[in-house]
């Protein structure tokens, strides 16, 4: 993907999440792109219309699992030892939302189910993405 390309990709996200806080889409645009990048993944409008509005990745499962745990370490939500930092992900998402409703669900979904990193990083975004009852 060249760099025009991505810069267009990014803003299209962007603007796709135009609920999160400035400092939110900051941080999101940053780490969209940075996994993207990183597992070899082309951004486009489907894609980011489908992630705005129900979570969904991609249809490859595995895939999907590798791109979840990057964004949530990046985002500093998932340590290298597989453990949640909620707090961070907690303070991140708090301005601009319901701080109750932010921590209900973190603290929902931190179950710590799967058998590997992948599997309990995944179960935790398929968690937040079907149980939030705000918008994004």
């Amino acid at each position: 993907m060249n760099c025009f390309t991505s810069l267009i990709l990014l803003g299209l996200v962007a603007l796709s999440l135009a609920v999160y806080t400035e400092t939110q889409q900051e941080i999101m645009n940053f780490i969209v792109g940075k996994c993207a990048e990183e597992q070899d993944i082309e951004l486009n409008s489907n894609f980011t219309e489908q992630w705005e509005y129900t979570g969904l990745l991609f249809p490859d499962e595995d895939k999907s699992k590798r791109y979840a745990v990057c964004l949530e370490r990046k985002i500093g939500l998932l340590g290298k030892d597989g453990m949640f930092n909620t707090d961070v992900f907690i303070g991140i998402m708090a301005d601009g939302h319901d701080l109750q409703a932010i921590t209900e669900l973190v603290n929902k979904c931190n179950t710590g189910k799967g058998d590997t990193i992948e599997d309990r990083g995944y179960n935790f975004y398929k968690c937040f993405w079907t149980e939030k009852t705000f918008d994004m």
